[in-house]
């Protein structure tokens, strides 16, 4: 009777084993897998290395602002050049590995390139009538602007701040003591004194007399 009792009791013992083992594989499959898009925040790229680490090797150098498919988040914080992150295992293209998440953002970030006007321009260059196009571009961002000449070499951008109420453009031109309004036509911004903007524009002294000016997107 004895060894019958310790025949069960192991018997008992060893399905509870397999049954914990179970159980444990069971939960360990279930788990959901951790899936999150990320954007690179670093201008320079970000590295892409086989460990969590900086001294491990690097595969390849992520760009700014690409997207990435992180897997796995180290559990413990480090702090790289100042910034405070974990070690994330990350899938990007066919490339797996690690990269520091203080360089990752949820977002991608949206480059302000401003708006570009052209120039389009008819002018009295001695006594002959010249049309210009393109030969200049005006850059507005933020309450900002620039202006650069593409006739003239080694001419600076010039540079200030402008007004826009929707209908007229007020440029408060840097270092100068006048200011150039353009009123909005559609995509046309058209001087209220030609004259006065075409002697802006022209600076290297093409233009005798200004007879059409606009700019245009």
């Amino acid at each position: 009777m004895e060894a019958t009792s310790n025949y069960i009791k192991t018997l008992r013992n060893v399905g509870l084993a397999i049954l914990f083992i179970f159980a444990f594989n069971f939960c360990e499959k279930s788990k959901p897998t951790l899936s999150l898009s990320r954007y690179v925040t670093s201008k320079s790229g970000l590295n892409l290395r086989k460990a969590a680490t900086v001294a491990s090797d690097k595969i390849v150098s992520i760009p700014f602002n690409s997207m990435v498919e992180v897997t796995q988040e180290a559990k413990d914080f480090t702090t790289i050049s100042g910034i405070k992150g974990k070690w994330a295992k990350i899938k990007y293209n066919n490339f797996i590995g690690w990269v520091f998440d203080g360089f990752l953002a949820r977002e991608k970030i949206v480059i302000d390139r401003g708006v570009i006007y052209k120039l389009f321009a008819k002018c009295t260059v001695e006594t002959e009538l010249m049309s210009y196009a393109s030969k200049l571009y005006l850059k507005l961002k933020g309450n900002q602007f620039e202006l650069h000449y593409l006739h003239c070499e080694g001419t600076s951008p010039v540079t200030g701040k402008f007004q826009d109420d929707g209908e007229v453009i007020n440029f408060n031109i840097k270092n100068l003591n006048y200011n150039l309004k353009f009123k909005r036509d559609g995509n046309k911004l058209i001087p209220q004194d030609v004259q006065q903007a075409g002697t802006s524009f022209f600076q290297c002294g093409q233009c005798e007399k200004m007879g059409k000016l606009y700019l245009y997107k």
